[in-house]
């Protein structure tokens, strides 16, 4: 550098060597202690600035990288002071909610999540009032450590109820509280599921129970009072037992597809299949359950053949021919028929009946697991609501 003369020391802050500082002169210079002293001070403060740079450019880089966590969060997040007003939300909260950020800031929780909420500590369940989470947090030790989720019930800004899980935990800086932090997440749809899967359990033991009573009673009535018994008393009395028989076989053969399914297990076999011998075998399982229909079985022409799973295209006609039964009053006509489609490569499976059909409203959840169309009236007829659903997934 053409320097004669060179002082050097270390930017040095709580024994951190942040760099050197060096200070020259272009000819031979012995430095004086005052200037030794000054350069000193000068290293201190140049490293204490250089200390404060770096701290802000990473706090600045830390708040970036938060900020884009907190927005690529599915989970809904906000913050709260000790006002329990919003300081922050993110845009999962605003989906949630239907609040947009700039609307919910500077409010009250409750004005914005309007929440009922219960959980293991208060015991009970009730609004923000009467039962707030954040106060609940506050007053136990252990509860400030670890968090406190809760579940209930938010109105989000379009009116709508919706269910949700949240954990409310407390942000300290040094031991100073500085406010807390929301975490919550929309569980509607699961708790929907969790509800309809405790109906379909409670549907499931009655339509078990039914049938096997059914058998039973037949079948003692056939040892006890058989020899009394006219051949067609007997005749009926078998069909019965044969016609409960199949329908908890198709049950279980529902369940076992559904745990396959669930599973991600595929046992596919394929091979050559003629539609009219599927057809014709199907509607002949039905021939004494559906006594009071009219199974027609129609294939045009009866050469038609395609590669397929046997299996699995048995339990598809199975379901739908079942449906149709079940729905459709006494004396309908219930045609089964394959065709060629459109494309020469595919064939067209229909099972047709006159029942009462289903309503626009109600079209998209008909292949729903545990999902029974029709409220009340599908109470009639019995069945686990897994059927379409299977369907669709076999198709």
């Amino acid at each position: 550098l053409g320097l004669a003369s060179v002082l050097a020391l270390p930017l040095e802050i709580e024994g951190r060597i942040l760099g050197g500082i060096f200070f020259g002169h272009s000819g031979p210079h012995r430095f004086t202690a005052d200037e030794i002293d000054l350069a000193r001070l000068t290293a201190y403060q140049s490293a204490l600035f250089l200390e404060n740079t770096l701290l802000v450019t990473g706090s600045d880089v830390e708040r970036v990288v938060a900020r884009a966590v907190l927005e690529s969060m599915a989970d809904g997040v906000f913050t709260l002071d000790w006002e329990k007003k919003i300081t922050s939300f993110n845009p999962a909260a605003e989906q949630i909610t239907g609040w947009r950020m700039e609307d919910a800031i500077g409010k009250r929780c409750k004005d914005v999540m309007q929440s009922r909420y219960s959980c293991s500590v208060a015991g009970t369940a009730g609004g923000c009032d009467e039962n707030c989470p954040l106060l609940t947090l506050l007053a136990d030790q252990d509860l400030m450590e670890k968090g406190l989720t809760v579940e209930g019930t938010i109105t989000n800004r379009q009116g709508e109820p919706r269910y949700v899980s949240s954990t409310y935990s407390v942000v300290a800086d040094r031991g100073d509280l500085l406010g807390a932090v929301v975490l919550f997440r929309d569980i509607t749809e699961r708790r929907r599921l969790e509800e309809m899967k405790s109906d379909y359990a409670a549907a499931l033991s009655h339509d078990l129970k039914t049938p096997l009573t059914a058998m039973k009673g037949y079948a003692v009535t056939l040892l006890r009072h058989g020899h009394r018994l006219n051949e067609e008393a007997r005749k009926e009395a078998l069909e019965v037992i044969n016609f409960e028989i199949d329908r908890v076989s198709r049950m279980f053969d529902n369940l076992l597809h559904q745990a396959r399914l669930e599973a991600g297990v595929k046992n596919q076999t394929f091979s050559k299949v003629y539609p009219h011998k599927v057809i014709k075998q199907v509607v002949a399982l039905y021939a004494y359950s559906g006594r009071s229909h009219e199974l027609i079985c129609e294939v045009q022409p009866e050469s038609l053949e395609l590669v397929t799973d046997r299996d699995q295209l048995d339990q598809i006609l199975n379901n739908l021919v079942s449906n149709a039964l079940k729905y459709t009053p006494g004396g309908s006509k219930v045609r089964v028929r394959c065709h060629a489609d459109e494309s020469p490569d595919m064939l067209m499976f229909e099972v047709i009946d006159n029942g009462q059909g289903i309503s626009e409203e109600e079209l998209p959840l008909v292949f729903n697991r545990f999902h029974r169309i029709g409220g009340a009236s599908s109470k009639k007829a019995r069945g686990t609501g897994l059927g379409l659903h299977i369907t669709r997934m076999l198709v």
